[in-house]
């Protein structure tokens, strides 16, 4: 499931829709580096 997860994440870019599968497997969700939904650093990166 990583491995698809990570395709749909690079190909897509759904972080919604890929976040899932990479949390499956990946403590660290991957997703919050480009859309931080609650992350505890400030996302300087979006703005």
């Amino acid at each position: 499931m990583a491995a698809v997860g990570t395709s749909l994440y690079l190909k897509k870019g759904e972080l919604v829709g890929s976040w899932r599968f990479e949390n499956l497997d990946y403590p660290e969700p991957r997703f919050s580096l480009e859309r931080p939904p609650q992350t505890p650093y400030p996302p300087s990166r979006l703005t």
